[in-house]
């Protein structure tokens, strides 16, 4: 059946060391598909697939908004907040389109996980599951073959390795330029 077993155990996923070089990587929890975030010495998780159209959020840029660390999706740049999952916006006042105001939210849309540090390795423990999330959605039946195939894609893996690099931008000193 598609009852979601309920698993309260931390998974040893990967070393800590790994991870501070690559500063992010896909994981597999439980047959949930989970993206992982170095940032700041901090560890994040959270589902992988972004919860507006599935986009691959471990590939998204790290940018700080309105002071708070985000991802941003690659595929429609909605961004995501790594402590909560929260997504946000940038409100405009229609009255005065130069009064931009970012970090609104549209609450809760991505289920993040909790991550620990023990003994050099990095572990992740699912969140509860029974509260539905929008980013659950991935991890229906429906959607099987692209989580099977997000697991065995080599282009994903390799690109993975190359944004070890992946500056933190700040949305200010972009918006500078």
């Amino acid at each position: 059946g598609n009852a979601i077993k309920m698993d309260p155990e931390f998974v040893n996923v990967m070393s800590v060391e790994e991870l501070k070089q690559r500063t992010r990587a896909i994981v597999s929890v439980n047959d949930r598909i989970v993206a992982l975030f170095y940032v700041k010495d901090e560890i994040y998780a959270m589902d992988h697939f972004c919860y507006h159209a599935g986009g691959p959020l471990a590939l998204g840029d790290i940018e700080e908004v309105a002071g708070r660390t985000c991802v941003t999706c690659p595929w429609h740049r909605h961004q995501i907040t790594l402590d909560t999952g929260e997504s946000l916006y940038t409100a405009i006042d229609p009255k005065d389109l130069t009064k931009m105001r970012p970090g609104c939210t549209k609450g809760i849309k991505q289920r993040t996980h909790k991550a620990k540090i023990s003994n050099g390795d990095v572990f992740v423990q699912l969140s509860d599951l029974s509260k539905p999330i929008e980013s659950d959605q991935y991890f229906t039946d429906k959607y099987k073959s692209m989580r099977e195939n997000t697991l065995k894609e080599p282009i994903l893996q390799n690109r993975l390795s190359l944004a070890n690099s992946v500056p933190i931008h700040s949305v200010r000193s972009f918006l500078k330029k």
